[in-house]
């Protein structure tokens, strides 16, 4: 049995985290700006990565559903990655990989509780 109080931290934690990014996409927050003009993104992709971790937020919130929304931070952190790799930006990969193991393991203690349909 994993620690309620655990999960529940990391849980906040992490949703802490992916919700001020998502604001500084969704407010168009000039330093995201300058990163993702410098790297060749279009604002609406700005928009749509601020709009999924807002999803993200909302999934990780719900003990049935966290681990849905874990997948999607797990996904968000694979594009992320090859951002940063391909864009030589080595230094950011330490807190991708952070993040990445953090949904990872929320995935992990919670595969269990999924809402899933039943079969009739």
């Amino acid at each position: 049995m994993h620690n309620p109080k655990l999960i529940w931290t990391v849980t906040g934690l992490l949703s802490l985290l992916l919700g001020v990014s998502a604001l500084q996409k969704l407010s168009f927050a000039p330093a995201t700006v300058d990163d993702f003009s410098r790297w060749g993104y279009a604002m609406a992709l700005m928009v749509g990565v601020g709009v999924v971790e807002v999803m993200a937020v909302v999934l990780l919130l719900v003990p049935r559903l966290r681990a849905f929304g874990a997948s999607l931070v797990l996904a968000l952190m694979l594009g992320a990655a090859y951002t940063h790799l391909a864009h030589g930006e080595f230094a950011r990969l330490g807190l991708v990989a952070a993040v990445f193991a953090t949904a990872f393991y929320l995935g992990w203690v919670s595969r269990n509780n999924l809402m899933l349909p039943r079969a009739v």
